[in-house]
């Protein structure tokens, strides 16, 4: 039951955040590894001596354009077709997909099949007066915010000149060959506002679209030399990350590189309680909370949209009645369901 209830409140968290992320794209840029970042921070602060943190494996320079204008340096306009594609396979290809995306003002992210395409919506990109390069990839940003902090930190991950310039200068990158140079990955991040117009189209709220070419993070390339250094390094925590660009490779492979992942995993030190050894890291929740198992919130909550008048609404706590009992738990959501309904 325990560990049911801490999957759901994880759940339900993602959610949310994902919600947050897609809703306001342009605020929450770096937010959501900010959330992360605080949670640790808390744990941090009471110890005298900050921790050494090692954190793998993906790494990434972000470079931020307007969409409209990249599409104008390319020479490509609106066609007479919107269409949803899995992958990019021509700059026609590109045109259709970010046509769907565009015109419901949804996120998105796809990856460039082809190097050739890739390389030249880059130099369009690159050719713009107007461009941002960030720190990218869940790794790198984990890894500037606890250096600002004051953790010692390794990071292993594909760093580039560009993106090593962004990190923090205390943070180690790993790298075994030190001969070798080491390309940037970059993510485009193609980005508009509500209201703009791109021939026909109309984007009803403002968004990004995303293209990658990212062989070295979807391979989880940096695994073996990060886990290979940890043994000198000896850190106090092990951060990973970035096993969802797996997706971008066959399922065989996928199942090869997590089965890997976990061999590492099982040579990482556990903690021990007496004749006990955690074989994972993890956290025990315990709570009495008899106000937000109940949603005792929900009916003033929804009284005060009225008067209020919001763009968005966003729910969360419904794992909180597992606490309830059944018919309780019904009760409340039909009740929900039924304030739900009455929502513009």
């Amino acid at each position: 039951m325990a560990i049911n209830t801490v999957n759901k409140i994880l759940w339900g968290s993602i959610i949310v955040a994902f919600f947050a992320y897609y809703l306001f794209p342009n605020y929450l840029h770096d937010r959501l590894s900010s959330r992360i970042l605080l949670g640790l921070k808390r744990q941090i602060e009471p110890m005298p001596n900050l921790p050494k943190v090692a954190i793998g494996y993906n790494t990434n320079l972000d470079l931020i354009v307007k969409a409209l204008d990249v599409f104008t340096r390319l020479k490509i306009n609106p066609g007479e077709i919107e269409s949803n594609h899995e992958f990019i396979s021509s700059l026609a290809v590109l045109e259709e997909v970010f046509s769907f995306f565009f015109t419901t003002g949804s996120a998105a992210e796809r990856v460039v099949e082809e190097e050739t395409d890739f390389y030249e919506i880059i130099k369009a990109a690159m050719s713009l007066p107007n461009k941002t390069f960030f720190t990218g990839g869940n790794a790198g940003l984990m890894a500037n915010r606890l250096a600002e902090e004051g953790c010692e930190v390794l990071l292993g991950g594909p760093v580039g000149s560009d993106l090593s310039s962004l990190l923090h200068p205390s943070v180690k990158v790993i790298r075994a060959d030190e001969s070798k140079e080491v390309e940037d990955q970059i993510h485009l991040i193609m980005e508009y506002p509500a209201g703009a117009k791109w021939g026909r189209h109309t984007a009803p709220r403002a968004n990004r679209f995303i293209i990658t070419r990212d062989s070295i993070n979807s391979k989880l390339s940096a695994m073996e030399e990060f886990h290979d250094s940890l043994s000198s390094f000896l850190p106090s925590f092990v951060i990973i990350s970035g096993f969802h660009l797996l997706e971008a490779q066959p399922i065989e492979y996928r199942k090869q590189r997590l089965f890997e992942a976990s061999s590492h995993f099982k040579q990482l030190p556990s903690a021990k309680w007496g004749r006990h050894t955690a074989p994972r890291a993890n956290r025990f929740i315990i709570t009495r909370d008899s106000i937000n198992s109940k949603l005792s919130a929900m009916e003033e909550f929804h009284d005060s949209l009225s008067s209020f008048l919001p763009s968005f609404v966003i729910i969360s706590g419904f794992h909180l009645l597992e606490a309830q009992p059944i018919e309780y738990r019904k009760q409340r959501l039909f009740e929900a369901s039924s304030h739900f309904k009455q929502l513009p």
